[in-house]
C-alpha cells in the first residue's frame, strides 16, 4: 500500500499522483501509466488540486490536463493515481513548495 504524502496531500484535491522514487537524469519528465504493480519504497501519493498546476507556466501539465484520462479515472482515486514512474521525491517536492509555499 502507497502512504499519502504527509504535507501534500489535501482532502479538497482533484488530482491524485503517485511518484515512484526512483531518481531521475531531468527535471519532472511525466512518464505517466496508469498504476497497478506493488508499491516500491519511497513511494507517495500526492492529492493536489489541478488548478495549481494547469495555472502554472507548465505546458508539460497543461497539456496533460487536455488529454481524456483512461477510463475516465485515472488520476481520481488513490487506487487510480497518474503514476510518475521515474521521478525523484525530492525534485517533485521542490515543485510542490513552490505551488505550496507556507
Amino acid at each position: 500500500m502507497v502512504a499519502r504524502h504527509d504535507k501534500y496531500y489535501f482532502k479538497d484535491g482533484d488530482v491524485v499522483f503517485q511518484v515512484s522514487g526512483r531518481p531521475s537524469l531531468g527535471a519532472v519528465s511525466c512518464l505517466i501509466r496508469l498504476s497497478g504493480g506493488a508499491a516500491k519504497v519511497g513511494e507517495k501519493l500526492y492529492r493536489i488540486h489541478e488548478r495549481m498546476l494547469v495555472g502554472s507556466e507548465s505546458s508539460v501539465f497543461t497539456t496533460m490536463f487536455s488529454l481524456p484520462r483512461r477510463q475516465n479515472t485515472e488520476g481520481k482515486t488513490d487506487a487510480t493515481p497518474i503514476v510518475l514512474e521515474k521521478e525523484d521525491p525530492e525534485q517533485f517536492e521542490a515543485l510542490m513548495r513552490i505551488l505550496y509555499p507556507t
